[in-house]
C-alpha cells in the first residue's frame, strides 16, 4: 500500500518543531542531574567544576531549544500552516 503524499503540505517546520521539543527535555533533564551532581560534590573541587559546566551548557541548550520552539510555532502560525492542529485552532484567520 503507497502512502498519501500531499503535495504543498509543510512537514519540515513540525518536523523541526518535535527536534526543538526533545533537545529541549533531554537537555532540562541533563542539566537537573548535573546540577543534582555538582552541588552533592560541592567539596571535591575538580568534579565539582566538571558536573557545573556541564549542567551550564546543559542549560544553555536548554534555553535556545526553548526559543527554537516559540520561533517556530511563531513561523508556522504566521504562515498559516493549517495542516497542524494547534496552528488551526490559535489562528485568527
Amino acid at each position: 500500500m503507497e502512502e498519501m503524499v500531499y503535495h504543498g503540505e509543510h512537514l519540515l517546520p513540525g518536523t523541526i518543531g518535535k527536534s526543538f521539543v526533545f533537545l529541549a527535555f533531554c537537555a532540562a533533564l541533563l542539566a537537573s542531574i548535573a546540577y543534582f551532581r555538582a552541588t552533592s560534590l560541592r567539596l571535591k573541587n575538580s568534579e565539582f567544576q566538571s558536573w557545573e559546566k556541564l549542567g551550564q551548557w546543559s542549560f544553555l541548550a536548554h534555553a535556545l531549544s526553548v526559543i527554537g520552539i516559540v520561533a517556530t510555532l511563531f513561523y508556522m502560525i504566521s504562515g498559516h500552516m493549517f495542516e497542524y492542529h494547534y496552528v488551526w485552532q490559535h489562528s485568527s484567520s
